[in-house]
Parts: C-alpha cells; structure tokens; sequence
C-alpha cells in the first residue's frame, strides 16, 4: 500500500492512477505504483512501503493462434470446474491439501496438463 500525501489528506493509492501537473496547462499522465523487492530487478526508493513509480504501459495482446488456444482451452478447464459437483469439488479440495493447493487450482492444474 502507498500513501501519497495532497493538502494534508492521505490517499491510498493502488494500481493505475492518473496524475496531472499543476498549473494553467496541467498535463496528465497514467502511472502505477508497485511494489518493489530487493533482488527483483527493481530499484526501490528506500521507503517504508518499498513502492516505485511508473509510467503505465498498455500490456500487448498479439491474439496470435497459440494463444488464443490456450485460452480457450483455460476457459473449458473453468467451465468444467463450474459443472463438477459439490462431492467432486471435495475430492479436488482433498486432493490439493495434500499438495498445500485449493483445490480450484489442483483440478485446474491436472485439466490443463491433460488428466483432470
């Protein structure tokens, strides 16, 4: 969490925001604050909250065909998990303990590996 102090009002700032200059011809500009660790390739600015500030990029989506199989084939891994019954999302929830996992994610992970 980061705070960022404006006239004496502490705002908790998280995720995208934008930011304007101040004067007659402000200019705006969209950025994020995140956290940073040491040893993650980030240089952290030595504060309480270990947050850097960064100017937000649109992330790219190529839609190349890979991809967009694998998609939908996640989408059918969810749309099965939805479908499963109460007694089988137990067993997945049984099963994933004994891996420390929900079982959301065991049942995902045996889906998309091919054996659900």
């Amino acid at each position: 969490m980061s705070i960022t102090q404006v006239h004496d009002v502490a705002l908790d700032v998280r995720g995208t925001v934008t930011e304007c200059s101040p004067g007659p011809a402000p200019v705006c500009e969209k950025v994020v604050y995140q956290g940073t660790a040491i040893g993650a390739g980030n240089i952290s600015n030595g504060g309480k909250y270990n947050r850097q500030r960064r100017a937000y990029v649109v992330p790219s989506d190529p839609h190349t065909p890979s991809q967009v199989a694998r998609r939908t084939f996640f989408a059918a891994a969810v749309h099965e998990w939805q479908a499963l019954s109460p007694e089988a999302k137990a067993a997945w929830k049984q099963a994933g303990r004994a891996r420390n996992i929900p079982g959301y994610s065991a049942f995902l992970s045996a889906y998309l590996r091919g054996s659900p």
